[in-house]
């Protein structure tokens, strides 16, 4: 059985050479960060409530402790981390959560004003986040594997192996066959040109605008990795992924689904049926390129 440790809303955990995963559950307006160091097998994570302690308009209960405020908890993170082993050069850091949720105070804004907390936090230490996935109305769960340091929520791997350089390196990006299926050219063109940025062949990049034209592409020829959008005429990204499903074809390729759907049930349904990722409209190229050689890896080994 998996090992699984809990870590409760206004707290943190810091373990090194674990198995299993650390995971928080309802990352609504609150924020979850972690961290991990693949060399010194450092893994933490934190999941605070507050930018700071008496934000405004806020009434935290008396008792919640320094790891409910960002201010506060996310540089105690850092030092147990360090405490450990880990050192700042190698730690991979990931944020997910700051969500504004719909009927509730949204003039308060507390999703977005962890987030700019954070991110000053960070910029200001000298720390880059390596993925994140922030804002929209759902709440998260949020996992991290305690070996690999893959950090995952709903369902969704929206990070990486966090490999070392060589393995990046020796990974086969060059000869990465790619889809981009999408009924808007000029979102397939943004994603054409961030797939070409990671190293891969422009003649080994195909498009389709809806999911057919999809279908009938694998159909000549297969792919390693393809980019969905949900929302398309003819066939929506989730009827391809059936149709795959029901061939039997849907764990051939690496599909990452790139949309503005914000329907959880919805997007965990696509999920299950086999889609490895997702990157939310408007994308990041770095995320993009993270998936790219994640892909290529699975693909080597």
């Amino acid at each position: 059985m998996t090992d699984r440790h809990v870590v409760p809303i206004a707290q943190l955990a810091v373990i090194t050479g674990g198995k299993g995963r650390m995971v928080t559950h309802a990352l609504g307006s609150c924020i979850g960060v972690t961290v991990f160091d693949p060399v010194a097998k450092v893994a933490g994570m934190v999941h605070f409530m507050l930018p700071n302690k008496g934000a405004q308009g806020t009434r935290p209960p008396v008792d919640v402790g320094p790891h409910a405020y960002g201010a506060t908890a996310v540089p105690s993170l850092f030092r147990a981390a360090y405490a450990l082993g880990a050192e700042k050069e190698r730690l991979i850091v990931c944020a997910a959560g700051g969500a504004e949720r719909i009927g509730g105070d949204e003039g308060l804004r507390i999703g977005a004003r962890n987030w700019a907390m954070l991110r000053k936090l960070l910029w200001k230490n000298g720390v880059e986040i390596a993925a994140s996935e922030i804002g929209g109305a759902d709440s998260r769960n949020m996992s991290l594997d305690l070996v690999w340091g893959r950090r995952d929520h709903i369902g969704w791997s929206d990070s990486h192996d966090l490999p070392d350089a060589k393995s990046i390196m020796s990974a086969d990006i060059q000869n990465t066959n790619v889809l981009i299926v999408d009924d808007s050219m000029i979102v397939r063109k943004a994603i054409r040109k961030a797939v070409v940025s990671t190293g891969v062949s422009d003649h080994l990049i195909r498009e389709a605008a809806n999911g057919q034209e999809a279908i009938d592409a694998l159909d000549v020829q297969g792919v390693d990795v393809v980019f969905l959008d949900i929302n398309m005429p003819v066939m929506n990204g989730e009827e391809f992924m059936e149709e795959l499903a029901k061939q039997g074809r849907a764990n051939d390729q690496y599909i990452v689904i790139v949309s503005t759907e914000v329907n959880a049930q919805r997007l965990l349904r696509i999920a299950t049926l086999g889609a490895r990722a997702r990157l939310q409209k408007p994308f990041e190229p770095e995320r993009l390129s993270a998936l790219i050689q994640e892909a290529a890896k699975e693909r080597a080994a």
